[in-house]
Protein backbone atom coordinates (compact mmCIF):
# COMPACT_ATOMS: atom_id res chain seq x y z
CA UNK A 1 0.00 0.00 0.00
CA UNK A 2 1.22 3.47 -0.89
CA UNK A 3 2.03 5.51 2.23
CA UNK A 4 1.94 9.25 1.71
CA UNK A 5 3.92 9.71 4.92
CA UNK A 6 6.89 7.87 3.44
CA UNK A 7 6.61 9.89 0.25
CA UNK A 8 6.53 13.14 2.19
CA UNK A 9 9.49 12.06 4.27
CA UNK A 10 11.55 11.38 1.14
CA UNK A 11 10.45 14.53 -0.64
CA UNK A 12 10.90 16.78 2.37
CA UNK A 13 14.20 15.39 3.66
CA UNK A 14 16.05 17.52 1.15
CA UNK A 15 13.85 20.57 1.62
CA UNK A 16 14.35 22.34 4.91
CA UNK A 17 13.67 25.90 3.84
CA UNK A 18 12.78 27.49 0.57
CA UNK A 19 12.60 31.20 -0.03
CA UNK A 20 10.04 32.44 -2.46
CA UNK A 21 10.61 35.91 -3.85
CA UNK A 22 7.52 38.08 -3.58
CA UNK A 23 7.06 41.37 -5.33
CA UNK A 24 7.64 43.49 -2.22
CA UNK A 25 9.14 41.06 0.25
CA UNK A 26 10.17 37.46 0.78
CA UNK A 27 7.90 34.63 1.75
CA UNK A 28 9.56 31.85 3.66
CA UNK A 29 8.00 28.44 3.32
CA UNK A 30 9.17 25.77 5.72
CA UNK A 31 8.50 22.06 5.34
CA UNK A 32 9.54 19.47 7.88
CA UNK A 33 8.58 15.86 8.42
CA UNK A 34 8.71 14.20 11.82
CA UNK A 35 8.99 10.43 11.19
CA UNK A 36 8.53 9.57 14.87
CA UNK A 37 5.15 11.28 15.03
CA UNK A 38 4.34 10.80 11.32
CA UNK A 39 3.52 14.48 11.01
CA UNK A 40 4.11 16.96 8.23
CA UNK A 41 4.84 20.50 9.30
CA UNK A 42 4.12 23.06 6.58
CA UNK A 43 4.35 26.70 7.55
CA UNK A 44 4.17 29.93 5.61
CA UNK A 45 5.65 32.90 7.42
CA UNK A 46 5.23 36.44 6.15
CA UNK A 47 2.73 39.24 5.97
CA UNK A 48 2.16 39.03 2.22
CA UNK A 49 -1.43 39.39 1.14
CA UNK A 50 -3.11 36.51 -0.67
CA UNK A 51 -2.62 37.89 -4.19
CA UNK A 52 1.09 38.37 -3.66
CA UNK A 53 1.28 34.89 -2.18
CA UNK A 54 -0.50 33.31 -5.15
CA UNK A 55 1.71 35.17 -7.63
CA UNK A 56 4.95 34.33 -5.85
CA UNK A 57 4.24 30.67 -5.20
CA UNK A 58 3.28 29.83 -8.77
CA UNK A 59 6.87 29.53 -10.05
CA UNK A 60 8.67 27.83 -7.21
CA UNK A 61 9.92 24.49 -6.08
CA UNK A 62 6.78 24.23 -3.95
CA UNK A 63 4.84 23.46 -7.13
CA UNK A 64 7.38 20.77 -7.98
CA UNK A 65 6.93 19.15 -4.57
CA UNK A 66 3.15 19.26 -4.94
CA UNK A 67 3.40 17.75 -8.45
CA UNK A 68 5.64 14.95 -7.18
CA UNK A 69 3.14 14.15 -4.43
CA UNK A 70 0.29 14.29 -6.93
CA UNK A 71 2.08 12.03 -9.43
CA UNK A 72 2.27 9.03 -7.12
CA UNK A 73 -0.16 6.15 -7.67
CA UNK A 74 -3.30 6.46 -5.61
CA UNK A 75 -3.23 10.24 -5.14
CA UNK A 76 -6.53 11.46 -6.56
CA UNK A 77 -6.63 15.03 -5.33
CA UNK A 78 -4.22 17.54 -3.88
CA UNK A 79 -5.57 20.84 -2.60
CA UNK A 80 -3.82 23.78 -0.97
CA UNK A 81 -6.34 26.29 0.34
CA UNK A 82 -6.50 29.18 2.73
CA UNK A 83 -8.71 29.07 5.83
CA UNK A 84 -11.64 30.55 3.90
CA UNK A 85 -11.61 27.68 1.42
CA UNK A 86 -10.05 29.69 -1.41
CA UNK A 87 -7.99 27.35 -3.59
CA UNK A 88 -4.34 28.32 -3.95
CA UNK A 89 -3.42 25.07 -5.71
CA UNK A 90 -5.70 22.19 -6.69
CA UNK A 91 -5.95 19.45 -9.26
CA UNK A 92 -9.74 19.12 -8.86
CA UNK A 93 -12.57 21.50 -9.67
CA UNK A 94 -13.16 24.58 -7.54
CA UNK A 95 -16.44 23.31 -6.02
CA UNK A 96 -14.83 20.07 -4.86
CA UNK A 97 -11.89 21.99 -3.44
CA UNK A 98 -14.13 24.42 -1.58
CA UNK A 99 -16.29 21.55 -0.30
CA UNK A 100 -13.26 19.70 1.12
CA UNK A 101 -11.76 22.91 2.53
CA UNK A 102 -14.97 23.97 4.29
CA UNK A 103 -15.78 20.54 5.73
CA UNK A 104 -12.24 19.70 6.77
CA UNK A 105 -11.80 23.26 8.04
CA UNK A 106 -14.67 22.60 10.46
CA UNK A 107 -13.14 19.25 11.44
CA UNK A 108 -9.78 20.95 12.02
CA UNK A 109 -11.35 23.48 14.38
CA UNK A 110 -13.10 20.74 16.36
CA UNK A 111 -9.96 18.61 16.50
CA UNK A 112 -7.86 21.60 17.62
CA UNK A 113 -10.31 22.18 20.43
CA UNK A 114 -10.11 18.54 21.53
CA UNK A 115 -6.30 18.57 21.43
CA UNK A 116 -6.19 21.79 23.49
CA UNK A 117 -8.72 20.43 26.00
CA UNK A 118 -6.70 17.25 26.50
CA UNK A 119 -3.32 18.97 26.66
CA UNK A 120 -3.10 22.79 26.60
CA UNK A 121 0.62 22.53 25.73
CA UNK A 122 -0.09 20.56 22.55
CA UNK A 123 -1.45 21.54 19.13
CA UNK A 124 -2.94 19.82 16.09
CA UNK A 125 -0.57 19.13 13.19
CA UNK A 126 -2.13 16.43 11.04
CA UNK A 127 -5.45 14.64 10.52
CA UNK A 128 -5.89 11.35 8.69
CA UNK A 129 -9.41 10.13 7.86
CA UNK A 130 -9.98 6.79 6.18
CA UNK A 131 -13.13 5.28 4.66
CA UNK A 132 -13.68 2.20 2.50
CA UNK A 133 -12.20 3.71 -0.65
CA UNK A 134 -10.13 6.77 0.30
CA UNK A 135 -7.74 8.16 2.81
CA UNK A 136 -7.84 11.92 3.33
CA UNK A 137 -4.78 13.54 4.88
CA UNK A 138 -5.02 17.10 6.12
CA UNK A 139 -2.09 19.24 7.25
CA UNK A 140 -3.38 22.53 8.66
CA UNK A 141 -1.22 25.54 9.40
CA UNK A 142 -2.14 28.91 10.81
CA UNK A 143 -3.17 30.23 7.37
CA UNK A 144 -3.27 27.26 5.00
CA UNK A 145 -4.71 23.79 4.69
CA UNK A 146 -3.01 21.05 2.64
CA UNK A 147 -5.46 18.26 1.74
CA UNK A 148 -4.46 15.06 -0.06
CA UNK A 149 -7.03 12.46 -1.11
CA UNK A 150 -5.57 9.04 -1.79
CA UNK A 151 -7.33 5.98 -3.22
CA UNK A 152 -6.68 2.97 -1.01
CA UNK A 153 -4.85 0.46 -3.17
Amino acid sequence: MFELGHLLAKELESIQREEIDGSDSNLELTFSWCPANKRLFFRVMDDLDLQSFQASVSRTEVDQVLRRIQSHPGVMALMLTNRDGLALRSNVDINTTKNYAVHYGNLIEMAKSVVRDLDPQNELHFIRVRNKEHEIMVAPTEDLILIVVQHII
